[in-house]
């Protein structure tokens, strides 16, 4: 699951593995607020209990919308599935002062590490 840019990162280095495309989906959040917990009420219907869930972003994990996403997804999961507990796990950049390396090949090591945890390729 994610929410702008990244997506179409995620969706080339998915179409380089074909064989992976039948067990891993991309979910693309177009909103924040309001939450549109109905739509994603919808979607993650679709998907068994046990089904591995990942949060991915560019930008480092105290910036982008992990922190304020995080809560209002597990609260969605849990009225998806009730009584079953979600662990979403978290693709991107480690905790920074800063939103950019300040190297565009530092960046792009960076990038290929995010895409590859969120897919877990």
């Amino acid at each position: 699951m994610c929410s702008g840019k990244i997506y179409y990162d995620l969706l080339a280095e998915l179409d380089k593995h074909e064989d992976e495309k039948e067990t891993i989906a991309l979910v693309r959040l177009e909103q924040y607020y309001p939450w549109p917990r109905e739509a994603l009420h919808t979607e993650l219907s679709k998907y068994r209990p046990d089904v591995e869930i990942c949060w991915a972003q560019e930008e480092p994990a105290n910036m982008g919308a992990w922190t304020y996403v995080r809560p209002l997804l597990t609260s969605t999961l849990r009225s998806v599935h009730p009584g079953h507990e979600f662990r979403i796990q978290y693709a991107g950049r480690h905790p920074s002062a800063s939103p950019a390396t300040g190297s565009s090949m530092v960046h792009q090591l960076e990038q290929e590490e995010v895409i590859a945890s969120a897919l877990l390729i």
